[in-house]
């Protein structure tokens, strides 16, 4: 799922706007159900197509509402119930869309890199949108020493949405040479004997208990799962600023996202 799904909003918002009792509230709230999803479109982070479908999902709910009111003199757990029905089903074919979109990128990897062996696909949701994913993988090269961190986009069924339809704000866009189903928006090589050395220092060593594709390149450390491979974001940690702090305390006994790659210097 999106981190902010917008269908879980109209399928339980709408039903709960449609029962305010004060008419002035209600049709506040059923205004800015559809004034932030319009704003989001227009900002590049909803397709048109998922705005349509956010709306149908909306005017179906009110008339549920509206017709268990005139037949039953009660709004509420109807549509209420009808709005979870929604919601179960989307989260059913983004589940079986999820799925297509790892065959896709196991698929990929090994077209690219016959050598290598693929660890991890971590894919995101875009919002109200089961079709268009974005991607970090993760594969190692045993002959070479190394771990492969490649991003990018892809669309699970092309034929309807190409990937170089899938919003550019929440990921970045596909260039103009992607495949409808897939495009790379970059990757990196990098030492897994220096990954191991430095996953021996307690301040990494924590870090990578939450680093799913970690990158340790030019002093840094990112999980390159929250930006473009090279950049920085909220979780890069400069190692070399943790030489002179205590050890983190206390620390997380989650288990390593990248125990394939970290193997005796956990």
């Amino acid at each position: 799922m999106f981190i902010v799904e917008p269908v879980f909003w109209f399928a339980f918002g709408a039903p709960l706007a449609a029962i305010v009792p004060r008419p002035r509230l209600r049709w506040l709230f059923l205004g800015l159900m559809v004034l932030i999803p319009v704003a989001a479109t227009l900002l590049g982070f909803l397709q048109w197509g998922s705005l349509a479908a956010l709306l149908a999902i909306g005017l179906v709910l009110a008339w549920v509402t509206r017709h268990a009111h005139e037949r039953h003199g009660a709004r509420g757990p109807l549509a209420l119930a009808a709005g979870l029905v929604v919601s179960l089903a989307f989260v059913g074919v983004q589940a079986v869309a999820l799925q297509q979109a790892r065959s896709v990128l196991a698929a990929a990897v090994r077209t690219l890199d016959p050598g290598e062996r693929l660890l991890d696909s971590a894919l995101s949701a875009y919002p109200a949108n089961p079709l268009c994913w974005s991607f970090v993988t993760v594969a190692q090269d045993q002959a070479s020493g190394s771990y492969h961190l490649r991003r990018g986009l892809l669309s699970v069924a092309p034929g309807i949405d190409p990937v170089r339809a899938c919003p550019a704000s929440i990921a970045g866009r596909a260039s103009e040479d992607a495949t409808p189903q897939l495009a790379w928006l970059g990757d990196r090589r990098e030492s897994l004997a220096e990954l191991r050395l430095l996953a021996r220092d307690c301040h990494v060593n924590a870090w990578l208990r939450f680093a799913r594709a970690p990158s340790i390149a030019g002093g840094l450390a990112t999980d390159v799962r929250w930006g473009p491979v090279g950049s920085t974001n909220f979780s890069t940690m400069e190692i070399a600023a943790q030489a002179d702090t205590p050890c983190p305390h206390p620390v997380p006994d989650w288990t390593y996202p990248r125990a394939d790659l970290l193997g005796s210097a956990r």
